[in-house]
């Protein structure tokens, strides 16, 4: 797990935070074939069995700028509604969305806001808010093609993308109604199997940031699952952008 401590040189809202843009590297072998989190040189971090980021400050506007009409753009959560209000603001359109494993309020403004031209994921809501109307109105219409999954399925093909394997057996979706309605599914020795998934920009939101690169997704041993789900997304993505909450002038980095 990963903490942060350091002098609070900014605290900045999210429609003016700066972004951090990087480049997922190929994942590094874990030693002993189990994952683990370590301190690299320049104070990066791993987690889990990824190398460190190249990372580039820059604007919200400047970051979205490089996302053009028709990217695949994943999701992680909590989501990054800076980065998302910015992609409305801009007039995207024709995005494919990546909801991971699940989609929310990002989703749900994006397909309202008529950005976005289908979405793989396991489901759609707005936690204690009920339901999400426009993505049912969006699939009722046949205005949003969807790509169904399952959590595990969906995780696993991000795993997959991020390990440079073309697929990934899934144990539990035999005998479901992926199997037929989606016909990339496989079965190969009584298993199904799901394509990897890579997809071409990824969306994440940071604790804190500094200016030597480094960023905190999660803090608490109650939120790995969630950290853990946001490196997924960001590990198989082309480039991603993680917009932050806190600008340090320095963290300090601690593993346990």
């Amino acid at each position: 797990m990963v903490e942060a401590e350091g002098k609070i040189s900014s605290a900045l809202c999210s429609s003016s935070s700066p972004v951090r843009r990087f480049r997922a590297q190929k994942p590094r072998r874990p030693e002993n074939g189990r994952r683990r989190a370590a301190r690299r040189p320049g104070g990066r971090v791993d987690i889990g069995a990824y190398d460190h980021f190249e990372l580039e400050l820059l604007a919200l506007p400047d970051a979205v700028a490089r996302i053009p009409d028709g990217a695949t753009v994943a999701l992680g959560r909590p989501p990054a509604l800076g980065l998302v209000r910015e992609l409305i603001r801009q007039g995207r359109r024709d995005l494919d969305l990546v909801g991971v494993p699940t989609g929310d309020i990002a989703i749900e403004l994006l397909i309202a806001a008529g950005c976005a031209r289908s979405l793989h994921s396991s489901g759609v809501d707005l936690g204690e808010h009920g339901q999400a109307p426009a993505f049912g109105r969006a699939v009722e219409s046949g205005a949003l093609r969807v790509t169904d999954s399952t959590c595990p399925a969906l995780l696993m093909a991000l795993q997959a993308g991020a390990s440079g394997i073309p697929w990934t057996p899934v144990p539990g979706l035999l005998g479901s109604d992926l199997m037929t309605r989606r016909p990339d599914l496989r079965v190969l020795e009584g298993m199904a199997i799901v394509p990897a998934l890579r997809p071409q920009f990824a969306l994440v939101q940071a604790r804190r940031a500094d200016p030597q690169g480094d960023a905190v997704i999660a803090r608490g041993e109650q939120v790995i699952p969630a950290a853990y789900i946001d490196v997924l997304t960001v590990a198989p993505s082309e480039d991603a952008g993680a917009a932050t909450e806190r600008y340090l002038e320095s963290i300090s980095v601690h593993t346990r």
